[in-house]
């Protein structure tokens, strides 16, 4: 009875210790099921040279595996197919000696199992979450028009296929968008061979994917790079391949797929990205799918229950391992916001044993023992210094002396769409340690920080960190995921001149729009002897007022005629750049740029009347602009040709009611197909997401809304449908 107890409790241990099986069942020893293997090999009748097996699977369930791939020796056995008549089926089976792994995966009806081997040499077959094995349903994304234009490899800069991220890195994993053919053998495609196609991403596209990639991995040892020869050079164990293609034959109905944990596999197994309207949108996939590699699970939500959390309306966060495109900052997260349905420490899994990989290198000292010296030029530029925040814990600490005035100390984040994930924060110390000031943005739009402060001469310290911002349970961040790469530059002052009693003041106007260059300074001076003059650095202005200045750091040195010196600084920013994308759908375009005001074009110049909204439904077939203003800033999307009225396509046979349309309390949806649907508004906002069941009678309620035009909308088929409704 204490035997069977123990043993009891023993199963107990193993459900609550291993709930990602639902059930197992023994196969007996790897020796004997590989016998049966090999005995069940079967030759179809009049078709020679197709081969079968019968697989086991829990509860005495069995599938009739069409086999495409097959090796075999006297002491092992390599089978990869397909299960016969089951649409969207895979399997594979391995088993060498005393080792057994292998799955069986079916998309269609989200069903897997899983064939793992003990340290006897037994045999098991689970019944699994498909989850645990592959990554599936990660949106494909709209295609979006922005340019009708496919590169070809040769077109591509030269540089472009050397990009490195961090040379000599434990792991390494390839971008690899120049076209892959994978061979036979592999566990994609049933076993069969792939020939991907390139991407057919312009330049500009691959640098900007790269260097969000990049900056999603830079806390890691990991060499992220577009050089195969690089990645050659690593074992398989420490090393993956994610193929940028147009070919979808891995996953046809998705946006990117991976198998989980599938970096430390020893056999070249890639992961695909499909998403390539833009590097954002690439860049983004390739991370979360690369995430899976690691073994990484989807950040989603309880409440509304969804697969993907995508942050929320007009704020500025999501988590990589959701659904992260129109966000511009997205980070690894440990399920902080509210209603997470996933806890994992994302960079505590990257950088597990496991993997072997691990976080790079610390490269600046965490105390003002350590601190590394600040450089400048002869004038008080500082020489700029670039580093990285591996962790959350990380501090780099820096020195500089100044003769006493004015210092400014800027440390950004790796700027741009999407790049950075690093909210920076800058803490002034004295010469002893003991901290001053600390200097941030509060704005979780805004990573960078800017010190300017006026110091008696001597001796300071700054220590570079991350920080979070917002509200973390409402779309704000914590400094857990606030890691990644920053430069520092800025001002010192070290003038050895006689300091005289002048005083500079100056009014700054900043550039207006993102990359604009009608920046202005208009200085003013008093004290010392007079008769001034002015020199501007680094444009090498002589007058008092400096104009047509781009964003960037600009120092102003004033000398009366006694010899007396005076050096002000002052930073000349900018607004973030506009959104000039289109998301093209069925039967609509639409602004990606939220929150601006709109006007509708037919190319070239033609207004539309009424056309003033963030989405536009075209009456005919044409090419089609919109112009954007957001804060006197105005930016235009390119001319996008839009022919879907034209084409009949199977969505325009999809079946889709609606009612009541406008409704005041709630609407009743139905449709032909199972769906998942968001609810948003008209400044593109995710209002509601919900499932619906074909044929089923689905109950919304709008009661809460705010009058106005929403629109019900979902992805098929790759393509965005959506559907008008008015809530008054």
């Amino acid at each position: 009875m204490r035997k069977n107890y123990h043993f009891l409790l023993i199963l107990l241990v193993m459900f609550f210790f291993n709930n990602v099986a639902i059930s197992q069942t023994s196969l007996g020893t790897c020796t004997s099921f590989m016998n049966s293997l090999k005995k069940e090999f079967i030759v179809s009748k009049g078709k020679r040279d197709v081969k079968s097996v019968l697989l086991q699977t829990v509860d005495s369930k069995k599938f009739n595996g069409k086999i495409n791939y097959k090796e075999s020796t006297p002491s092992s056995e390599f089978l990869i197919g397909e299960i016969k008549d089951i649409s969207e089926s895979s399997f594979y089976i391995k088993v060498i000696g005393q080792s057994l792994e292998g799955h069986i995966i079916l998309r269609k009806t989200k069903e897997a199992y899983k064939y793992s081997s003990d340290a006897h040499g037994n045999a098991y077959v689970s019944k699994v979450d498909i989850n645990s094995l592959i990554c599936v349903e990660y949106s494909k994304l709209p295609q979006k028009k922005t340019t009708t234009t496919k590169y070809n490899v040769a077109e591509l800069s030269a540089n472009i296929f050397s990009l490195e991220s961090l040379p000599g890195g434990k792991g390494c994993v390839l971008l690899d968008f120049d076209g892959y053919n994978m061979l036979a053998g592999n566990y994609w495609n049933e076993g069969k061979a792939i020939n991907a196609a390139p991407a057919g991403l312009r330049s500009a596209y691959i640098m900007e994917l790269f260097e969000i990639v990049a900056e999603d991995f830079r806390p890691f040892n990991l060499n992220i790079t577009t050089n195969e020869a690089v990645f050659n050079k690593y074992p398989k164990s420490k090393r993956m391949r994610i193929v940028l293609t147009t070919t979808k034959t891995a996953s046809p109905k998705a946006g990117g797929v991976a198998y989980m944990g599938s970096f430390g596999w020893d056999n070249d197994v890639p992961a695909w990205c499909f998403n390539l309207n833009n590097g954002k949108d690439a860049g983004d996939t390739c991370s979360h799918e690369i995430g899976h590699t690691f073994g990484l699970e989807h950040d989603g939500r309880t409440l509304p229950t969804e697969e993907y959390f995508y942050g929320l309306d007009n704020t500025s966060w999501a988590p990589i391992m959701g659904f992260s495109y129109y966000r511009p900052v997205t980070q690894w997260s440990k399920g902080e916001y509210n209603s997470a349905n996933n806890k994992e420490s994302d960079v505590d899994v990257i950088s597990g044993r496991e993997y072997g990989v691990g976080y790079r290198m610390d490269d600046y000292g965490n105390d003002v023992s350590s601190a590394l010296s600040l450089t400048h030029d002869d004038t008080g530029l500082i020489i700029k210094k670039e580093g990285v925040i591996e962790k959350e814990s990380d501090r780099d600490f820096f020195a500089f002396t100044t003769k006493g005035g004015n210092v400014i100390i800027n440390a950004n984040a790796i700027n741009g769409s999407g790049k950075g994930n690093l909210h920076v924060a800058i803490t002034l110390h004295n010469s002893t340690g003991a901290e001053i000031e600390k200097f941030w943005n509060p704005n979780p739009y805004s990573l960078n920080a800017s010190m300017s402060i006026d110091l008696p001469a001597g001796k300071y310290f700054i220590s570079v960190s991350g920080i979070g911002a917002g509200d973390i349970l409402y779309g704000g961040y914590s400094a857990y995921g606030s890691v990644g790469g920053y430069s520092i530059s800025g001002f010192i002052s070290i003038s050895d001149t006689p300091v005289s009693d002048i005083f500079i003041s100056g009014v700054q106007t900043n550039v207006s729009c993102y990359g604009e260059a009608d920046g202005v300074v208009r200085a003013s001076v008093v004290g010392g002897s007079g008769n001034y003059t002015y020199a501007w650095t680094p444009f090498g202005g002589t007058t008092a007022t400096a104009s047509d200045l781009k964003a960037g750091i600009y120092s102003l040195i004033v000398k009366d005629d006694k010899g007396g010196s005076k050096t002000r600084t002052f930073n000349i920013t900018e607004p973030p750049a506009l959104n000039s994308n289109v998301t093209v759908g069925t039967e609509v375009l639409i602004a990606d740029q939220s929150g601006a005001t709109y006007q509708w074009y037919e190319c070239p110049i033609s207004s539309i009347d009424g056309e003033t909204g963030q989405f536009f439904e075209p009456k005919i077939d044409g090419s089609y602009k919109v112009v954007m203003t957001l804060n006197g800033c105005t930016v235009s999307s390119d001319c996008i040709n839009f022919n879907n009225l034209s084409t009949v396509s199977f969505d325009k046979a999809v079946k889709f009611m609606l009612h009541p349309n406008p409704s005041n309390k709630i609407i009743t949806i139905k449709s032909d197909h199972d769906a998942d649907l968001n609810l948003i508004n008209s400044l593109g906002g995710i209002i509601k997401t919900f499932k619906v069941v074909a044929e089923v009678d689905k109950i919304v309620n709008v009661e809460n809304l705010a009058n106005g035009i929403y629109f019900i909308c979902e992805i098929r088929e790759g393509k965005l449908i959506t559907h008008k409704f008015v809530k008054n």
